[in-house]
């Protein structure tokens, strides 16, 4: 679909190989967890998550925010899509059993980091599932706010568990 749409499966704005390593871990790690029907999806983009949690029966209910309707967001399906600031989510507290927050992160200046984190922690009930970039080269791309190493990843989610995955193939 993203190749009929655009006339290629990734470039600017779209899903490099590793993306969809990364989706497709994630998608495994939720599916293995137990009685997760709800999801939250923080941070859109052009929708492939969403659209794979949308079309699995196993979930009940599949919701996506994010700050603003992407150019490149293919929609399979009828997906609720909300325009929402993450550091202020309406959700009610604990409202989704995982909440999925992958690559959104590294973009936020300390200040919204922080209160994204909370309101991210706020709606999980059950899980929180977040990908940052980890140890990535200096100088930053102009769009990324905030670096991760180990010390940042252990201070920030301290009782998680944390996987790295190879950037290529998307393995741990």
């Amino acid at each position: 679909v993203y190749s009929e749409k655009f006339g290629k499966p990734w470039g600017k704005g779209l899903y490099k190989k590793e993306d969809w390593a990364r989706i497709a871990f994630c998608y495994q790690e939720v599916c293995n967890t137990d009685s997760v029907e709800s999801v939250l999806d923080v941070g859109v983009g052009p929708g492939a998550l969403l659209n794979i949690f949308q079309m699995d029966p196993c979930f009940s209910r599949v919701t996506g925010i994010d700050k603003v309707h992407f150019s490149k967001l293919v929609v399979l399906g009828d997906l609720d899509i909300r325009i929402m600031d993450a550091g202020q989510m309406t959700f009610s507290d604990n409202e989704f059993d995982c909440v999925i927050c992958m690559e959104v992160l590294e973009h936020l200046e300390y200040e919204s980091f922080i209160q994204v984190l909370s309101e991210l922690r706020r709606v999980a009930a059950k899980r929180l599932f977040i990908t940052v970039p980890f140890c990535e080269q200096e100088p930053l791309p102009v769009y990324h706010k905030l670096r991760f190493e180990m010390e940042d990843i252990e201070h920030y989610f301290p009782t998680g568990r944390s996987v790295l995955l190879e950037r290529e193939s998307g393995a741990p």
